[in-house]
């Protein structure tokens, strides 16, 4: 749906025709208004893909791609998979396009660039998302869970030195394992992750699961 710029689409009161600036009803019908996710207009110019190598990061289009990825993965989570294998499959098309405008390796649904971004993806707040019985991520992808995520970093502005891969923390190795290398944003069968970081002492707060408190600011006992 997603990589057509164009579509008919025949729903249950009217036939629409969509397109990257709206959506226009049969006959004028009445319609609830333009709410369809639609991907950014750079990824349909063919044009921009022979300069993508030189899109500069931080960039309004570079922005609005990263956004956009961002929308499609919390889109996509919050539907029901029938086949849980495909979910990094059923991705790969739109991955296709962005690659190149990202221009970074793609790591499993995050990307390579802006990895302590990405890695800051989480789940709605008192969630609890099941892991897989079967293989299907590494445990620091968001596809590793089945369930509505946020994934990442989303503010460049808000979060600039994570966005752009930057922080305290610094990524020594990451890497997929591929299903079939001819695939390359398809199915792993494996993956592994090396941060160097800081270590921060904390204490998990039995009554409300989501915070951690660290253990500088717990009351010593008399």
């Amino acid at each position: 749906y997603l990589l057509s710029p164009r579509l008919l689409v025949f729903s249950s009161h009217t036939l629409q025709f969509h397109c990257q600036s709206g959506i226009e009803n049969v006959e004028s019908s009445v319609h609830d208004g333009d709410t369809t996710q639609r991907l950014p207009d750079i990824l349909f110019d063919s044009s921009a893909f022979t300069t993508a190598s030189t899109m500069v990061r931080g960039s309004k289009e570079w922005t609005a791609v990263r956004e956009a990825w961002h929308a499609v993965v919390k889109g996509y989570t919050q539907r029901s998979i029938s086949v849980p294998s495909d979910k990094l499959v059923a991705l790969g098309g739109i991955v296709n396009d962005i690659q190149p405008i990202m221009d970074t390796e793609y790591l499993a649904g995050l990307w390579r660039d802006t990895l302590l971004g990405d890695l800051l993806w989480n789940k709605r707040k008192a969630a609890h998302l099941p892991r897989p019985r079967v293989y299907r991520a590494p445990s620091w992808s968001w596809a590793a869970i089945d369930g509505p995520v946020e994934a990442g970093a989303r503010e460049i502005s808000a979060n600039k030195n994570q966005a752009e891969g930057q922080g305290v923390a610094e990524v020594l190795k990451c890497e997929v394992v591929l299903k079939d290398v001819r695939f390359s944003y398809g199915e792993v069968i494996g993956g592994i992750l090396v941060l160097r970081a800081p270590l921060v002492a904390c204490i998990w707060n039995i009554r409300s699961p989501n915070y951690l408190y660290l253990l500088d600011n717990i009351p010593k006992p008399n």
